[in-house]
């Protein structure tokens, strides 16, 4: 009983906000403001990097590689290279 009567009450919470939204936009919408929309979408999938070619890939074991060669992988720094040189 109690979470049904908490569902209704967000359930009209929620028509409540997006009424005083809607009046909010319609007072912009008299006083003259334009609404445009982003030439830049919120999400664009196509920001992200391609796929790999795993075949191209250089593949060096940790027991042959130096700090240098560590910090190229993103998320090891130079401390976390020079643990990883320590542990080897």
């Amino acid at each position: 009983m109690i979470p049904q009567l908490i569902q209704k009450i967000n359930a009209k919470s929620r028509v409540a906000q997006s009424g005083e939204i809607q009046m909010l936009i319609d007072s912009l919408d008299q006083v003259g403001f334009e609404f445009v929309k982003s030439p830049m979408p919120i999400q664009a999938p196509l920001d992200t990097a391609p796929p790999i070619n795993q075949s191209s890939l250089k593949r060096i074991p940790f027991s042959e590689a130096d700090s240098i060669t560590l910090q190229i992988v993103p998320g090891i720094g130079p401390a976390m290279a020079s643990r990883i040189i320590k542990y080897l």
